[in-house]
């Protein structure tokens, strides 16, 4: 028999607490992430840093209103000794922003490439960066200058804080090679210059043991948010590689989706199940997600557009931002261009009208 003198009797307020407390958590499945950041719906378009200004109307009149800014082309930073800024390149910025204020678009800065990488589109386990404490110092003094300078730039909407990071060891939690880590270091140093812009954050990839590697998506579990307010989640979107970059740099064509690809089997399930765990970091840590790049090379034809409308899908459903890559970048990506007789192509067509949806 029960004993009634083990139990309270719960009151209508302390009810309210426990189906208030179920609803933060997630527990019914709603996530208050968009009323604590108060982000907007982002959707738009990566371009590069010779962007124009007829490329910037042209957006305009698409109904485009952000664009991520790439800066691989022309670093804020010069990459050799003494790795200070390159003044040309950050006037560059001021006639892009320029740019943008009169088209109503708003920007995501994106260094893209620091002091210390080889490359300027992504970055290597063996990278100087991660073994030598001074490059986390240039990469911390460009983005102060960054956010004094733009700071009170409303046309700036976010800082994405570095592209595409990769590690040796995702489970180190200090020196130089750990990301969450030099993570931390830049949003204080953002933060101690202005609060108001949102910051950018991607999980990186690397190994977590001898024999298991991860890479940018499911490197998400191995990220650790210091607790600050306007913080997005990003993700880059494009598994598997030998689909998405068919026909890119010498890679094999006539990939398929749906299909067989690399002895395992892809389909919009699929992709949504591989993503599943993005969306339960985000739940968790209660941020907002934007894909900040995804694509399907041209070369894959209407597979690849396939791909991307199955993706956008998923990102509705989960009720994600995203930025398709690219906007004239180059010709693979470009969705203005086709391999049909078809103008403008599907896929151009498909992501002009996703904009408006909410």
């Amino acid at each position: 028999m029960f004993s009634h003198s083990r139990f309270k009797v719960v009151s209508a307020k302390n009810i309210f607490f426990i189906i208030f407390v179920f609803f933060n958590l997630g527990f019914f499945g709603v996530t208050l992430a968009n009323e604590k950041n108060n982000i907007p719906v982002v959707k738009g378009f990566n371009v590069g840093a010779f962007v124009t200004s007829g490329d910037i109307e042209f957006l305009k009149s698409q109904g485009v209103k952000f664009i991520r800014l790439n800066l691989s082309k022309k670093p804020v930073a010069f990459k050799q000794y003494p790795y200070s800024i390159d003044d040309d390149a950050v006037s560059n910025i001021d006639r892009i922003v320029e740019l943008c204020k009169k088209n109503n678009i708003r920007i995501i800065l994106d260094p893209h490439t620091f002091p210390g990488t080889k490359e300027v589109s992504f970055t290597r386990a063996d990278d100087e960066i991660w073994k030598n404490y001074k490059f986390h110092k240039i990469v911390l003094n460009i983005w102060a200058y960054l956010a004094n300078r733009y700071k009170e730039e409303s046309t700036i909407f976010a800082f994405d804080i570095f592209n595409e990071p990769t590690v040796e060891d995702l489970t180190l939690e200090q020196g130089p090679g750990s990301w969450n880590e030099l993570v931390g270091k830049i949003i204080s140093t953002i933060r101690s210059v202005t609060k108001d812009k949102y910051i950018i954050v991607e999980p990186a990839a690397g190994r977590v043991s001898i024999f298991k590697r991860m890479d940018r998506v499911n490197g998400v579990k191995y990220l650790k948010l210091p607790d600050a307010n306007k913080i997005i989640l990003g993700i880059h979107m494009y598994a598997p590689i030998l689909f998405t970059h068919q026909g890119v740099r010498g890679r094999a064509v006539g990939v398929l989706y749906p299909g067989w690809i690399n002895g395992h089997f892809y389909d919009k399930k699929i992709l949504k199940e591989y993503l599943a765990e993005v969306e339960v970091f985000s739940r968790k840590n209660n941020v907002n997600v934007l894909v900040t790049e995804f694509s399907a090379s041209r070369y894959g034809e209407s597979a690849a557009d396939k791909y991307v409308f199955d993706l956008i899908d998923i990102f509705n459903e989960y009720k994600w931002g995203w930025i398709y890559h690219s906007f004239r970048l180059a010709p693979e990506w470009n969705a203005e261009l086709s391999d049909k007789d078809s103008f403008p192509p599907e896929r151009w067509k498909f992501l002009i009208r996703e904009l408006d949806k909410k």
